[in-house]
């Protein structure tokens, strides 16, 4: 499982990509909920991907 600090970078790095415009609500709640550790990856890149949105990308 992927640590706190691990999600959180990942989701830093989406945020900074410069494709991406300001987060909705919704686009920010998922991300909170991927921080915890209430969704996976995958999950959250579905949820992302059907708002036509970047998604997250493997951290190695």
């Amino acid at each position: 499982m992927e640590s706190k600090t691990l999600r959180a970078r990942a989701v830093r790095q989406a945020l900074a990509h410069p494709a991406s415009s300001s987060p909705t609500c919704r686009e920010l709640q998922l991300l909170t909920q991927y921080v915890l550790g209430q969704r996976s990856r995958e999950e959250l890149n579905d949820e992302l991907l059907r708002g036509n949105r970047l998604h997250l990308l493997a951290i190695s």
